[in-house]
């Protein structure tokens, strides 16, 4: 009885997984269709412009020796050691970063 309740509970999983691959995949290429006349928010200077830390304030430091662009002056200074957020490797200096 344990068996052919295993047997009937297998079945109708095998029967479930290829319904669950379709469906995520019909899913996906609409959700990467975007309406006409929309931009997305980095195009705007969003996110892309956003320290990599905080997420909420503009980029603003060139960190010497890497050479990324990717944090806040308050971030910044809140590293716990001096290495990069983006490549981890050794930071020399900091530059403000002055955008026209």
């Amino acid at each position: 009885s344990c068996r052919t309740e295993s047997e009937r509970v297998l079945s109708e999983q095998v029967y479930t997984v290829p319904f669950l691959l379709a469906s995520p995949d019909a899913e996906v290429a609409t959700q990467d269709k975007e309406p006409e006349g929309e931009e997305e928010p980095e195009a705007e200077g969003g996110l892309e412009d956003s320290c990599v830390v905080c997420l909420s304030r503009p980029r603003e430091c060139v960190l010497l020796g890497c050479g990324h662009i990717c944090c806040c002056f308050r971030c910044f200074q809140a590293l716990p050691t001096r290495l990069c957020p983006i490549c981890r490797g050794p930071i020399d200096r900091v530059v403000p970063l002055y955008q026209a």
